[in-house]
């Protein structure tokens, strides 16, 4: 991928130095060997492409259409059921977010708990693993009051990962709490509301 000169530049393409090797096909300019020399400005300047990774966006967009349940002071995996698109960045094993390039990601997510029953404070617990390990300060509670209540924790990590690895979202509560999907409402009309919705993708 060719990295983006973010200046716009008159430019001779008449005085393209022979040294560049390109090609001109129906409209579209074609650079070889990584490097580009142009006119620009009254000066010959060098404007280098390239194929590393480090440029290569990658991306995912993943969410859940159930309803998901944890034993009282056990932990699970947050399950990612559906996939909506997969660049680079895909799921397995029904929660593992794997990567295929190296670098930083920013994970962003949102849950929709819900208190099914019970009364007084209680909570949920959410941080990450990356390939089964939890990451270090991380984790964040979630407290409901009373029964029935709906809260939507959604924020964001940045994870540095290499090729090959995963992440998981990892979650434990202490009293009748579900991550819950609701269908679409038809009388009231409203869309779906997944139990989890996360994307990530490759900032770095």
């Amino acid at each position: 991928m060719a990295t983006i000169l973010n200046t716009a530049y008159n430019v001779q393409t008449d005085i393209l130095e022979s040294e560049s090797n390109i090609s001109v096909e129906n409209g579209t300019l074609h650079v070889y060997n990584d490097k580009l020399k142009v006119h620009l400005q009254n000066e010959i300047r060098e404007i280098v492409t390239t194929n590393n990774s480090s440029f290569v966006t990658k991306n995912g967009s993943f969410l859940d259409l159930t309803s998901q349940s944890v034993d009282i002071g056990a932990i699970a995996a947050v399950k990612l059921g559906t996939t909506i698109f997969s660049n680079g960045v895909s799921i397995s094993n029904n929660s593992r977010i794997n990567v295929d390039y190296a670098g930083i990601y920013n994970l962003q997510f949102s849950m929709q708990l819900r208190r099914t029953s019970g009364g007084g404070a209680k909570q949920v617990i959410i941080w990450i693993r990356v390939n089964g390990v939890d990451v270090p300060n991380s984790a964040t509670h979630v407290t409901f009051q009373s029964s029935s209540d709906y809260l939507i924790p959604a924020w964001n990590f940045f994870v540095d990962m290499t090729a090959g690895q995963y992440v998981e979202l990892m979650w434990t509560q202490d009293d009748a709490i579900i991550l819950t999907y609701e269908a679409a409402n038809t009388i009231i009309p409203y869309p779906a509301v997944p139990s989890v919705i996360l994307t990530m993708n490759k900032i770095n």
